[in-house]
């Protein structure tokens, strides 16, 4: 391919090779592999816009590894992944379009915006973003987003039954009223369906053990599920797949959130210390301290057991009185 020489002051033929290249980012010295070409005549280098810019990007490439930034790759897989367009995804985001594609050609984004792409990589963290701006996007590109959002959260927790016990209190969430689901008050919930099943039916609702962990009983794996949300709201899930319940689970579930979701989740959690099976199972563990004892499963079908017997609970209505009995009494 000819390229102009402006050291022969003519076209020239010219060759391109591969070289141990170096540039600065941010003060930063980057060492990186590009492309030069050179003139077949009088060996000096040539300059070409497209190698230059592909040399942009392979510096900037190996900056954002060097700085744990996100890179092309990732945000092509996460477009792929919702099948949401570039500009779709910018108006989510409160971007301007030209910022994103700007992530396209190679220029690094800065840390914050490289954190807010990675953390879509969470369907929750994408619901939530498009709960809040769908407004911003067209119905075909929300509707499109909205399938791919479900389907991630279908695959991620299917055959997963603790994880469809919380799905379906999520899934509950009134939100035009303002109620708020956290992770700590989730976890309540899931305890509390668990407790209940246990007391009425003798069985266990699921298999996952409960820890008795500062704030509460607590299932690591759901912790661990929703860790990103810290003490914020959890996003309303559509995806329940009510199949997965029995008639009598799904009656207990619509009742555990009848009587509990009115409540915050600070309520619970001191609901749940001022009840023997989390007491027992903290044994001398202080209030701050670090705990991981798991809370038996017959110490908590024994106490709820128990109350069911004392108290003649059959339906919500005893639930309602028993809590009164803890808080209030």
């Amino acid at each position: 391919m000819k390229r102009y020489c402006f050291n022969c002051d003519m076209e020239t033929a010219s060759n391109v090779s591969v070289e141990n290249l170096e540039t600065v980012i941010d003060g930063e010295k980057i060492a990186f592999k590009g492309r030069i070409a050179k003139c077949a005549h009088c060996g000096e280098e040539i300059y070409d816009a497209e190698l230059s810019d592909g040399n942009i990007m392979a510096a900037n490439a190996v900056y954002r590894k060097r700085k744990d930034l996100i890179s092309v790759e990732e945000i092509n897989q996460l477009l792929q992944k919702y099948n949401i367009g570039k500009k779709p995804l910018a108006l989510l985001l409160g971007w301007g379009e030209a910022t994103l594609l700007r992530y396209f050609d190679g220029f690094t984004p800065r840390r914050e915006y490289s954190e807010q792409l990675r953390e879509l990589m969470n369907p929750y963290k994408m619901l939530k973003i498009y709960q809040q701006n769908k407004g911003k996007i067209t119905n075909v590109a929300g509707n499109k987003l909205l399938q791919s959002i479900n389907e991630e959260i279908a695959m991620n927790t299917s055959g997963d039954k603790v994880q469809e016990v919380a799905h379906f209190f999520l899934s509950k969430i009134d939100v035009e009223s303002g109620e708020v689901i956290t992770p700590l008050k989730l976890q309540k919930l899931v305890y509390y369906a668990q407790a209940w099943f246990l007391a009425l039916f003798a069985r266990p609702l699921f298999n996952d053990s409960f820890e008795a962990w500062q704030h509460g009983p607590v299932v690591r794996k759901l912790y661990f599920h929703y860790k990103e949300f810290g003490f914020n709201p959890l996003p309303k899930v559509d995806v329940l797949t009510k199949t997965v319940f029995t008639a009598e689970e799904l009656s207990l579930l619509e009742m555990v959130n009848s009587v509990y979701c009115k409540y915050d989740a600070r309520f619970l959690e001191r609901m749940s210390h001022a009840e023997k099976p989390w007491i027992d199972a903290r044994g001398g563990c202080g209030d701050g301290d670090i705990c991981d004892n798991i809370i038996p499963e017959n110490e908590i079908h024994d106490y709820f057991s128990a109350i069911v017997d004392q108290k003649n609970i059959k339906d919500a209505k005893g639930i309602e009185r028993h809590i009164v009995d803890v808080m209030y009494s």
